[in-house]
Order: C-alpha cells, then sequence, then structure tokens
C-alpha cells in the first residue's frame, strides 16, 4: 500500500509538473509564428511601393521570364488570391512563348535549347560553350551542365507555372477572368515597349533586339525567328482564351435565363401543410409508442388529488 501511494504521489508530482511547464512551452512556440504574422504576408500595396528597391538588372534587359519570377516573388511576400491566378495565366503564356521558340529554332536551324544555354549564368556557359561560343557535346562535364540546364528551365517555367495553377486548383473558370486576361496582356506589352524605348528611344508594342537575351548567330536573318514565334504562340494563347470565353459566358448566360423562366408550383395552403404534418406525426407514431409515451407521463399525468 505504500509503494502504490508513493508512486502516486510521484505521478501527481510529473502531472503537476508538466502542467506548469505546458504554458511556457506554448508560450515559446507560438511567440516565431506571431512574429512572422507581424511581417508575413505584407499587403500588396506595401510590395508595390518596394518594388523600385528592386536591383535594375533584373528588370531591365531581363527576359519577360524573369518578370514572371518578380511576379512570383510578389505572391510570395503578399499571398494574394488574385495574384495568384495573374502568375498562373503570366506563367502559361511564358512557358508557351519560350518552347516555341526553342521548337522554331530546331526545326529552322537544328539547335535545340541553345537559346537557353546561350543565356545560362556566366559560370554555367563558360563550360557549355567554346571559344565562338558554340554550344558542345563533347565531354561528360559539358553534357552534365547542360542536362543542369534543362532542369533549371524546366522547374523555373513550366513547373513553377503548374505550382500556380495547382494553388487554384486548376480550375479554368476561376483563373481566366476578365481582369486576368487583360492585366496580363498590358503587362507583356509593357515590358516590349519599355525595352524598345529603353534601348531604341520609341514605343513599340513588340521587341525584337540582341539587348535582352545573348543570341550567337552569325546570321542576322535568325535573329526575328528567335521572337516572332514566342509573339505568334502569345497572341494565339489569348485569341484562344478570348474565343472560350465568350462561348462560356454566352453558354452560361443562356443556362441562367432558362432556369429564370422555368415555371414555379406555388406553395402549398396552409390547411394542407397542416393535415400533411398531422397525418405524417400519426403514422410515425405506432400504438405501442403510444401507449409507452403514455405510461411515462408524457401525454397523460395523474392528478395530484388522486395521489
Amino acid at each position: 500500500m505504500c509503494l502504490a501511494t508513493s508512486s502516486n504521489a510521484s505521478k501527481v508530482r510529473k502531472d503537476s509538473s508538466s502542467s506548469v511547464n505546458e504554458p511556457e512551452y506554448a508560450e515559446k512556440s507560438t511567440m516565431p509564428t506571431s512574429l512572422l504574422r507581424l511581417v508575413w504576408p505584407i499587403s500588396p500595396l506595401a510590395m508595390a511601393c518596394l518594388l523600385p528597391l528592386i536591383p535594375s538588372h533584373l528588370y531591365v534587359n531581363a527576359g519577360y521570364t524573369k518578370w514572371f519570377h518578380i511576379m512570383s516573388f510578389c505572391y510570395l511576400m503578399t499571398q494574394n488570391a488574385w495574384l495568384s491566378k495573374f502568375v498562373a495565366l503570366m506563367g502559361t503564356t511564358v512557358t508557351l512563348g519560350w518552347w516555341a521558340s526553342i521548337m522554331y529554332d530546331l526545326y529552322k536551324n537544328g539547335r535545340f535549347g541553345h537559346i537557353l544555354l546561350w543565356n545560362m549564368p556566366s559560370s554555367m556557359t563558360a563550360v557549355m560553350l567554346d571559344e565562338n561560343n558554340q554550344v558542345r557535346y563533347n565531354t561528360n562535364e559539358r553534357l552534365a551542365v547542360i542536362l543542369l540546364s534543362h532542369l533549371l528551365d524546366t522547374l523555373a517555367h513550366p513547373a513553377l507555372a503548374l505550382y500556380f495553377w495547382k494553388l487554384n486548383q486548376f480550375k479554368v473558370s476561376n483563373v481566366l477572368t476578365w481582369s486576368i486576361v487583360i492585366s496580363t496582356y498590358c503587362l507583356s506589352r509593357t515590358w516590349s515597349m519599355f525595352h524598345n524605348y529603353h534601348n531604341d528611344g520609341a514605343f513599340k508594342l513588340h521587341y525584337i533586339g540582341h539587348d535582352v537575351y545573348k543570341i550567337y548567330d552569325d546570321n542576322a536573318e535568325n535573329l526575328p525567328g528567335m521572337w516572332i514565334p514566342a509573339y505568334v504562340m502569345e497572341g494565339a494563347c489569348y485569341v484562344v482564351i478570348v474565343m472560350f470565353k465568350l462561348f462560356w459566358e454566352k453558354k452560361n448566360n443562356r443556362r441562367a435565363s432558362v432556369a429564370s423562366k422555368a415555371p414555379t408550383s406555388p406553395p402549398p395552403h396552409p390547411v394542407v401543410l397542416e393535415q400533411m404534418s398531422t397525418s405524417m406525426s400519426s403514422s410515425f407514431l405506432s400504438e405501442g409508442s403510444l401507449e409507452e409515451i403514455q405510461r411515462s407521463g408524457v401525454l397523460a399525468q395523474k392528478d395530484p388529488a388522486e395521489s
């Protein structure tokens, strides 16, 4: 008996000590979370005020893919739902345009992904390119860096775009709103006009030049072929989106009009409702259940005077 009592007492002391320390641990565990909520996520307005602080080499003479990454970073900082839809569509057009140029270069010049390899960081191009800035596949080191370049390109463009589509549950109707479609197209044209004015002093809706991407090709006729397929793919993508939205919204409006014109039956009369409720209640209560209820004193109680 004494041993049992002492063991119980030790358990009580352990429980009491643990209960005393629990609030301290809980407070310590919630402190980093509360501090994080003070600084993140930030408001979209605050993020817009911070954008001028971005180093200029990240957006001046930088590909539209880098602007896509900047907008992805803006979502990371703000966690704004509208911005996630914006980046999802932006990433889709970036990926389609980028791969349209790569496939056209393969068809026209027999080079696969050289536009990508020419524009990788200098530490990687030093391995992949020779003294004439041409891609070589003659060593295992070069092959490994080339494969790494394609892997990074896949993660940075199509995989990132799919991530934002997943955030929106791959719902096309939620992402392809008119505000998203118009704003993403306007940003694309803003990128072109900005770089045309910065490099040539003229406003043009589509940029074609050597200042953004490094293109080591002696044939000047190949230069438009690096840009035009991307613009054609982007334009076709927006045409398909607009046609889909017009058809989809027209179909939805037609369904809504048909539903509104459908005849509706008038509500039943109160007397009919009362009759229905009494018939349903009587059908649910059997004779045995009524007798049990009467015995328990719910429906019929004894007169106190009789007792």
